[in-house]
């Protein structure tokens, strides 16, 4: 392989430590400063970027930012905009403590819309999807099999947000996200499938426009089944063999 080509497993681990090693710096100046949960959520999501960044102009290595075919991109917006929902059912079977259920209802609910979105949907779609799918996994499944570098850069990325309540469906979004990038080549459809995914979430936990969130609770059988099949439509896009 080239110097334009994908990190080697080595390199990506190198790139992780190095990002969590800098988030732990970034989350002790927050602390000593009390900074205001959105702006360290911005902050924290910029650092995430910041390593790959580096490593990029330093190595040559690609970050996997290349254009793919609409069919992935297409899948991906289905998936997107309807397995939050399946997971946020998921959620509801867990035993999420109280405090992190607040903490994530004061950063989602508090600030204004667009501020909201920037920090909670568009930063991490962009930034998380480069590391840990454009870094990670595709360094990872240039060593292992693709379904062994799907799961364990999943476990990483679900490890990484250190919060029990999304543990498990943030595992399972990652592995989502991996398949999606090993398919398409690229972490471009990743990065629309995350957006979405974390724009309709808070949209709705806002509820915004009003009675988006009246619509899911008062069908919620309903909204189930819809977003089942619209991922299941997502997925099969994606997973259709190229008829040439």
């Amino acid at each position: 392989m080239g110097r334009d080509s994908a990190f080697s497993p080595f390199e990506a681990i190198g790139i992780l430590s190095a990002t969590l090693a800098t988030l732990i710096v970034v989350g002790v100046v927050n602390s000593a400063i009390a900074m205001p949960l959105v702006v360290a959520a911005i902050v924290g999501e910029l650092a995430i970027l910041a390593m790959p960044v580096i490593a990029r102009v330093v190595l040559g290595k690609r970050l996997g930012v290349t254009r793919t075919s609409w069919r992935f991109v297409a899948g991906a917006a289905l998936i997107g905009t309807s397995a939050w929902y399946v997971n946020l059912r998921l959620i509801d079977l867990l035993p999420i403590p109280e405090g992190e259920a607040e903490h994530l209802r004061r950063v989602v609910e508090q600030p204004s819309l667009v501020v909201t979105l920037l920090a909670i949907a568009v930063l991490p779609a962009v930034c998380e999807e480069v590391l840990f799918r454009g870094v990670l996994f595709r360094g990872l499944a240039a060593r292992l099999v693709p379904w062994a570098a799907c799961l364990a850069s999943a476990a990483v990325f679900a490890a990484y947000h250190m919060n029990f309540g999304q543990l498990v469906p943030t595992f399972l979004i990652g592995i989502v996200l991996a398949w999606i990038t090993h398919r398409a080549q690229s972490v471009v459809p990743a990065m629309v499938a995350h957006l979405l995914n974390n724009v309709a979430g808070v949209l709705v936990s806002r509820d915004q426009p009003a009675g988006l969130r009246a619509m899911f609770e008062q069908h919620p059988a309903i909204a189930l089944c819809a977003a089942a099949t619209l991922t299941g439509a997502g997925i099969a896009i994606i997973a259709r063999r190229p008829t040439s």
